[in-house]
């Protein structure tokens, strides 16, 4: 368990984990393998997968885990983030307590096609979930947008944005924390079929040691 969580948050190459505990790569793969799926399985069991939201104000925002460039999956360059990566999008609440978090896609999926095939779409799409000027047109509360080379005809507006913007930091913090799992920060580099579990796996660590 010390071993999976060190290479989680850490992201060590699992070469440099062997030369440190002794013991072959290998064991270490079949280790982290073993203790991803029983720990996934444990912590699904104690914190149900989120299949309704709270009707309450919430914060959505989108991530993006870096991967690298992937022969096997296509659409992984986000031309917004300028690099390889899965989007993911991430609910907190007000305080920055995480929720919940999607299923990765390609990175280079725009973050509203993304959101919009998440089965909790259509729970969050509504105007007490706040989102950045990157969901505009959905039914969220979004920053007003800024006409081309000019300022806003209503003062009220760059208020309103600003605003919007001191409370959507709260989700920003969020994912913070959530990417301080230096695996989801620094370069992912397991299979793209395992990411949603160890993904679902590392959002529950986090709600427990919010709870703990």
């Amino acid at each position: 368990m010390i071993l999976a969580l060190e290479f989680w948050r850490t992201n060590a190459a699992q070469a440099v984990l062997a030369k440190f505990y002794r013991v072959h790569q290998s064991t270490i793969s079949r280790t982290i393998t073993l203790v991803t799926r029983v720990l996934a399985a444990e912590l699904e069991r104690i914190d149900p997968p989120v299949t309704s939201v709270p009707d309450t104000a919430l914060i959505v925002d989108g991530t993006l885990v870096p991967t690298g460039n992937r022969r096997n999956v296509e659409g992984t360059r986000s031309g917004h983030r300028r690099r390889h990566g899965m989007n993911v999008h991430v609910v907190s609440d007000l305080a920055g307590r995480i929720l919940t978090a999607s299923d990765p896609l390609p990175g280079g999926t725009s973050d509203l096609t993304a959101f919009r095939t998440w089965s909790l779409a259509s729970q969050l799409d509504q105007d007490q979930t706040l989102a950045d000027k990157a969901y505009q047109g959905s039914g969220m509360l979004t920053p007003y947008k800024k006409p081309a080379r000019k300022d806003f005809h209503d003062p009220d507006m760059r208020v309103f944005n600003t605003q919007l913007a001191a409370v959507r930091s709260a989700v920003e913090r969020c994912i913070a924390h959530l990417k301080n799992w230096k695996i989801l920060a620094t370069g992912y580099r397991g299979r793209i079929t395992d990411l949603p579990r160890l993904l679902a796996l590392l959002v529950r660590l986090e709600r427990l040691r919010l709870t703990w």
